[in-house]
């Protein structure tokens, strides 16, 4: 351990790029220092200026790569400084073992019992379970453990192999960093070259993306040196659509001694597979990709009753989205280190976002991992928490105050509370969706009326709309312990407020303001229970009542009417709703279909909606939508009418009905239905 530096954390540091034996990125830095990037900065300015005053060289960065430490510093540290000397860290959790286990497989190191309990230093039992989990995580690549004379050898395709390297890679936490071979003159060299190749090809790598095929690079021509190990023969050497990328990536491996046409495929295969900050608009897949990304924004608008701009996603999602059709092209598997995170708290998000690829799943001719899914859907959480920190920037608040529906009972609560508490700024109540997306900027506390996953470390109290007397002091030491002043010292009351208007204005009519002011804060005193459950689900909104099976054949505005009637006589919703509906589908086409002989038909809460609901109506008939400008028809059988009361509040229901919608087989199921008893239990049945 090296204990060299007077700065804080800086000793942290410099064992951190000793032990790494290669160059750290400033994420890497910041996250494994647990600092932020500007007390980074500072610790790196100051142990530098302390490197250079014992007359050592200084802390070295490449680009925007990372930061190392030159050989002669590292022993100088390690001699003069260092009061232990090791090579691995003796405490590494059992991920991190079966990791390092599997790294000296590929590497065709020796591994047995006797070196895997001498060099982890853990028990032989511990070792044997260890390596019982390598071979279940080998097989999930098509590798295999064999056992010899000397210990423990891999057996598998080199390509799979070579896959486990690159995810290993792409995870910044991963072990393998800490065996890799550090060499400035080389990864220098490998910069330069894909430098060019950005250039030439027009297409440029993110940051972490050029750190991380930078470092692959580094441990593939050490691996290719062995001419065992080169690609022989292989469905790489199939044609290449890009030619001058192929021509610059065949140069640079000639100067590293790799003559090989499978190679060259491979590894620029590898390269256009990572993630680009910014691509060429005339590349022609680009050009394919740009309408099926419009195609994806316009579908995720319209089931989650939201308006992204599609330019607002044209660019980065198709930029995306390249590399996503690379990956699936070359059969390269990417790992989401945060997928379960993403599926758990922002299930809602992905489960849309998840529906909303179609057309580029069609464009790809397969489904989609749920990896892959869970990056897309960041690129849609971003522009939902764009949309909610506009309303939350006017409001500021200390408090969030989140419920599934974000009308009813959430108001109701969200009243109480500015009257209890009339010191905190509390926001508008806001639904799971709005939650999830939104930034939680200078947020101390969420109050929520359904279960929540914490984000950001910012505490979260569960409570019911409308709290009793132990509730209340709950949420008051809760307001307490988050720093926030929950204390009521200036009561709100009809006298006080008098007086106040008495110093600005003349008051004709003391008696009738009095009157006027206590009827109005009695109202807001006893307003009425509403019934609008905490979290709206399909069974909340889809009664018998709602359903209709239609035999005979209706045009299209006919069965829209026909659709909407048990809405309009339950007063749900207005006439002019459904007015409006075939109104917009007149002018646009049919839009509001969404595939498979269904559609969805909605229009704004302000166009006639008075509470939230759903109808369905199936037509064993179909109904034939005009295609504007066309002579065609698109023919639907079912028909889900929304009645959202504002952008948010139906996104439980509806995702329900989204999970079930990509079930052919329960599309099928519904087709065949004949009365409306079976209908709805078809409908409800295995709610999520």
């Amino acid at each position: 351990m090296i204990h060299f530096s007077h700065t804080k954390h800086g000793d942290e540091l410099l064992n951190l790029l000793i032990n790494a034996g290669r160059y750290l990125s400033l994420q890497e830095l910041q996250d494994r220092l647990k600092l932020s990037r500007r007390t980074v900065f500072y610790i790196l300015k100051r142990v530098n200026y302390e490197l250079e005053q014992d007359n050592l060289d200084p802390i070295q960065r490449i680009g925007t790569v990372g930061y190392y430490l030159t050989p002669d510093n590292i022993m100088q540290l390690t001699k003069n400084y260092c009061s232990s000397n090791f090579t691995i860290e003796s405490k590494l959790s059992r991920l991190e073992r079966e990791q390092f286990i599997i790294y000296k497989l590929i590497n065709n190191e020796r591994v047995s019992l006797l070196t895997i309990t001498s060099t982890l230093n853990i028990s032989k039992n511990t070792a044997i379970s260890n390596l019982k989990n390598v071979s279940r995580e080998l097989k999930k690549y098509e590798l295999k453990l064999i056992k010899s004379k000397q210990g423990q050898k891999l057996e598998g395709p080199e390509l799979s192999q070579r896959n486990w390297i690159y995810e290993q890679l792409s995870k910044h936490s991963s072990v393998i960093y800490s065996q890799l071979s550090n060499d400035p003159s080389k990864l220098s060299q490998i910069n330069t070259y894909l430098h060019q190749l950005e250039k030439v090809t027009g297409n440029y790598l993110t940051d972490d993306a050029l750190m991380i095929i930078s470092t692959f690079i580094l441990w593939y021509l050490n691996r290719t040196s062995n001419t065992n190990k080169l690609l022989i023969n292989t469905s790489e050497s199939v044609k290449f659509e890009d030619p001058a990328g192929l021509k610059w990536t065949k140069e640079f491996l000639n100067k590293n001694g790799i003559i090989n046409e499978d190679e060259a495929h491979y590894l620029l295969k590898m390269i256009n597979s990572s993630q680009f900050s910014k691509v060429n608009q005339e590349d022609l897949t680009i050009k394919k990709l740009i309408p099926i990304t419009r195609a994806i924004v316009d579908r995720f608008n319209k089931v989650a009753g939201v308006s992204i701009p599609s330019k607002n996603l044209e660019i980065s999602l198709t930029t995306h989205l390249l590399s996503t059709y690379n990956r699936v092209k070359y059969n390269i598997s990417y790992n989401h280190p945060n997928l379960k995170q993403i599926e758990v708290e922002y299930h809602q998000l992905f489960s849309l976002t998840r529906y909303s690829v179609y057309y580029f799943e069609k464009f790809i001719s397969t489904h989609l991992s749920n990896d892959e899914i869970a990056l897309i859907a960041l690129y849609f959480g971003s522009e939902l928490r764009k949309l909610e920190e506009k309303s939350l920037k006017s409001e500021n608040p200390d408090v969030i105050v989140v419920c599934s529906s974000g009308i009813g009972t959430s108001i109701f609560l969200e009243q109480q509370l500015r009257s209890r508490y009339p010191l905190i700024k509390f926001s508008s109540p806001m639904n799971v969706l709005q939650y999830e997306s939104s930034s939680l900027s200078e947020v101390k506390l969420v109050i929520s009326t359904i279960d929540l996953h914490e984000r950001k470390q910012i505490p979260v109290i569960q409570v019911p709309a409308i709290p009793d007397i132990a509730e209340w002091n709950y949420i008051t030491q809760a307001l307490s312990k988050a720093g926030l002043n929950s204390e009521n010292k200036s009561q709100i009351n009809t006298e006080n407020l008098m007086d106040i208007i008495s110093n600005y204005a003349r008051i004709e009519d003391v008696n009738g303001l009095k009157k006027a002011l206590e009827s109005y804060f009695n109202q807001v005193k006893n307003v009425k229970k509403l019934t609008t459950e905490n979290d709206i689900k399909l069974q909340d909104l889809l009664f018998e009542s709602h359903l209709t099976i239609y035999k005979q054949k209706l045009s299209w505005d006919e069965a829209v009417q026909l659709a909407y009637s048990p809405l309009i006589k339950e007063n749900i919703i207005k006439c002019r709703y459904i007015d409006e509906i075939i109104n917009l589908t007149r002018i646009h086409g049919p839009y509001m279909v969404l595939g498979k002989g269904i559609m969805l038909a909605h229009a704004k809460p302000s166009d006639g909606v008075n509470s939230i609901g759903i109808c369905l109506a199936l037509f064993k008939n179909a109904v034939d939508i005009p295609i504007l400008n066309d002579n065609k028809t698109v023919k639907i059988n079912l028909i889900i009418g929304l009645a959202p009361v504002d952008s948010v509040s139906h996104l439980t229901a509806l995702s329900q009905l989204m999970k079930k919608i990509q079930d052919n087989n329960w599309i099928n199921s519904i087709y065949k239905c004949n009365n409306k008893k079976q209908l709805k239990e078809l409908v409800l049945e295995y709610q999520y």
